[in-house]
This record gives structure tokens, sequence and C-alpha cells, in this order.
């Protein structure tokens, strides 16, 4: 290698990177507050809890329920990252049954095995299945999706599970290895809005505010027409409850995440924060319309920015006009 063909390449490696970006710390709000300790303290149990010392297994499956838009889906996310444990999110409207296939998405059983083996190493997994609520039996299909996530609630891997990937068998040692961890340190989490109930709530509340310790919460049994009752019964009766946003909410939302947005950004931020807040609370976006919010306040800089580059290439070209006008 000539001399300079080792410099360019050194020029190359000292560039690069050395030290990789920390992700930003997982913002949590006050109103997901409550369920978050809950499901911290749940999930601790289930991972760490040497369950042979037992003659019954402790009921950890627990039911987060909440209405649109009030951040169900991230709360086993927050939870993992807290807890340093992966978690999974499989989703009852994309569950691929056994021995089927859905234009190309991985069979949900599989997947499930391969998340439990390659995490055999870890103090403690979390699986979620969102949207319980749409799970009944009006359709055979239905009825054979129960089964499996029964199986899933009871701790239990179908027989016939298969590596989609190699279409046969899974070996013995990642079948034994998933079971070992489903068994004994695996967090099972379901989450439904079960918006119904809210709906019908809030219509009959006039001047409805949200209020944790609100008595006419949701109650496990107030879900048994939504839901199977065998369903129901293997989660804990103590539901983990998301409760729907007041306005206050959005702005406190609002003022923690603006704290971390970078200063040249955040009084932006802040000022369309507040401009959005009546359409999110409108629509029950919940925490994604900060999401949103984020997006709107980057177009906004880079087309003031283009902006800018217009006026200044236009100013080089012609300075004289320019400066008559």
């Amino acid at each position: 290698m000539d001399q300079q063909t080792s410099a360019s390449g050194a020029d190359r490696e000292s560039s690069a990177p050395t030290v990789q970006a920390p992700e930003p710390a997982p913002l949590i709000f006050p109103h997901q507050q409550k369920a978050f300790d809950q499901l911290c303290e749940l999930t601790q149990i289930a991972a760490y809890t040497q369950r042979q010392c037992f003659p019954i297994r402790p009921r950890t499956n627990a039911l987060v329920v909440g209405p649109t838009g009030s951040g169900k889906s991230t709360i086993p996310q927050l939870v993992g990252r807290h807890l340093d444990m992966p978690c999974i999110i499989v989703s009852v409207s994309e569950w691929v049954l056994l021995g089927c296939s859905a234009r190309g998405a991985a069979v949900t059983w599989p997947a499930i095995v391969e998340f439990l083996s390659k995490n055999r190493a870890r103090d403690g997994v979390i699986i979620a299945i969102d949207e319980i609520d749409k799970l009944s039996r009006n359709t055979s299909w239905e009825t054979f999706q129960l089964t499996e996530i029964f199986s899933l609630l009871d701790l239990r891997i179908p027989e016939n599970v298969r590596d989609c990937d190699e279409d046969e068998a899974f070996s013995s040692g990642t079948l034994d290895a998933a079971r070992e961890v489903l068994t004994t340190r695996t967090m099972l989490v379901g989450m439904g809005a079960f918006q119904q109930i809210w709906d019908q709530r809030e219509a009959s509340t006039i001047g409805f505010t949200r209020a944790a310790s609100d008595p006419d919460m949701p109650a496990l049994k107030s879900l048994a027409e939504a839901i199977p009752p065998e369903l129901a019964n293997r989660f804990r009766s103590d539901l983990i409850i998301l409760p729907p946003l007041a306005e206050g909410d959005y702005h406190t939302m609002l003022e923690r995440c603006a704290d971390g947005i970078p200063s040249n950004f955040r009084e932006r931020f802040r000022i369309m924060g507040l401009e959005a807040i009546p359409i999110a609370v409108r629509n029950r976006k919940g925490p994604r319309f900060l999401e949103e919010l984020l997006v709107d306040l980057l177009i906004a800089e880079r087309k003031e920015v283009r902006l800018l580059l217009d006026h200044s290439k236009s100013f080089k070209e012609s300075p004289e006009e320019l400066s008559i006008n």
C-alpha cells in the first residue's frame, strides 16, 4: 500500500465516530406513572421469583386498559427499558396462525419462540399482546387464534410450532431454551382500549374529568361483554388502568417533552405545541401528538433554512437589483 492510500485510509478511519450517541431517556408522563409502577412491580416478580419454591404459579399476567390515545403500547416498552429486559409486542390483528401465512408475514408463534430462545441469557423478558379487546369467537379463525393465545398466557409452547425460516421443527435445544425462559422469567401483558366502555362512561358524565381514584374505573367483570370470560380469567383481576387524558395532561406532556428539546428549538416547540393541543385533545392523540409536533417543527425549520439559502443565492447573483428593491 502506498503512502497516499494509507493516509487517506487513516483519515477515513479517524473521522468515523468512536462513541455511539446514547439513546434519549424515555419519557414517562404523569398520567402513565401509576401504570408504569404497577407493571414494573409485577414484571420483577415474574422475572425474579424462584417459582419452584411455591406450590402454585404466581399469576402475574397483567391487562393494561386505557382509551385511545392514552399510551398503552408504550408502557411495556418503557418498563423493558427501565429494567433492561427485551420486550416484544404481538398484535391480535396481525397474529398469523400456525400453518398459515399472510403475504410473507412471520407466523406468530415461531417468532415468539425465536425471541425467547435468543434471550435465554437475560434476567427476564416481556411479551405484550396488543388489541386484546378484538378477540372473540365470532369466526373459526378467531377460535383458533384464541387457542394459540391461551397457550401463551398459560406458559405453554404448542407442540406443532415449526421454524418458518427453515420449514422444519425447531431443534430441541431451541425449544428447551424457549420453554425455560417462558415458564421462569417471562412477563405477559395484554393491552386493550375497550373504547366502548370509556365512550359510554364519558357520555354519561357531565363535565367529565380524569381522577386516578375514580371508583367508576373499569373492572375485570365489566370487560366480560367484550372478550370471552376464559380469556379475561387468564389475567389478574386487578387491572392496570391508563385513564383518559384531560387537557391539562397535554400541557404537562408538552412541558415535560420541551425540557429535552435542544434549546434553539425549545421555544418554538412550546408555541407550536400550545396551538396543537386543542386539536390533539379533540382527536384523542395522546402522547403521539408530541411526535407529530416534532415533525411539524422540523418541517418549519427546514422551510426557513431553504428560504434563507434562496435569498442568499439571489443576492449573490444580482446584489444591485436586490439592494434597489
